[in-house]
């Protein structure tokens, strides 16, 4: 019989796939437009998550308004106290947590946000806790008990400080994002720079949009 080389042997076994310089330049291609494609899809359906997320939050706080209005508030919303240990905006959360008409943390907190990062470590502190504050803690309880949201401040009435009435205005707003500290009329960084979601008094609430109005436009918006 014919004996078989060593080498015959081995060349059924041996399968080289050569790539031509065409071929790597296509298939990286192909591979960049993809990544362009994908990556986008991922970051829109994140900030869309996050912002219905913040969108319930605030939906639920509005309730918990509603609530302390009718039950407690005598047809408005909690007091923000003008001057001692309860006077800041976010003293509207202790209230409600106190009441009861709120029970999760999380209710206060925007995912978007860069209180989110530190939510185990986030509380809101009971009333007695605020009142009995020294000078140093109670800036730090001040800062974080209102969570990721502003709120109405109230309005003045012959020369009083009032909470307002909660009437159901679709005009009146009564929460939204906080404020970030920027320069003025530059876009807030708030929901990727694309802005503020308001909670008005009939529950609606608006969807962000990009703060980019200048000065201009703005005084004649005005006049």
């Amino acid at each position: 019989p014919k004996r078989l080389s060593s080498a015959s042997l081995r060349s059924p076994l041996i399968q080289v796939s050569r790539w031509s310089l065409a071929d790597m330049i296509v298939a990286a291609g192909v591979s960049l437009v993809a990544a362009m494609l994908f990556f986008p899809a991922i970051f829109h359906s994140r900030y869309v998550a996050q912002l219905n997320a913040c969108q319930n939050n605030l939906r639920e706080i509005g309730t918990a308004l509603a609530d302390y209005r009718d039950k407690v508030g005598e047809g408005r919303i909690p007091q923000v106290p003008s001057r001692g240990n309860r006077a800041f905006a976010g003293v509207y959360a202790p209230i409600l947590f106190d009441y009861g008409y709120l029970t999760e943390p999380r209710v206060l907190v925007c995912p978007a946000s860069h209180l989110a990062a530190r939510m185990t470590q986030y509380h809101v502190p009971k009333l007695v806790e605020i009142d009995t504050s020294d000078e140093r803690s109670i800036a730090l309880l001040q800062e974080s008990a209102g969570g990721s949201y502003g709120y109405s401040l109230g309005v003045v009435v012959e020369g009083k400080h009032r909470a307002p009435r909660y009437r159901g205005r679709f005009f009146f707003a009564v929460m939204a994002d906080m404020p970030v500290p920027s320069p003025a009329f530059s876009p807030t960084t708030n929901h990727g720079t694309r802005g503020c979601n308001v909670l008005f008094e009939d529950g609606h609430i608006n969807v962000p949009y990009r703060y980019d109005v200048s000065l201009p436009r703005l005084e004649a918006a005005i006049r």
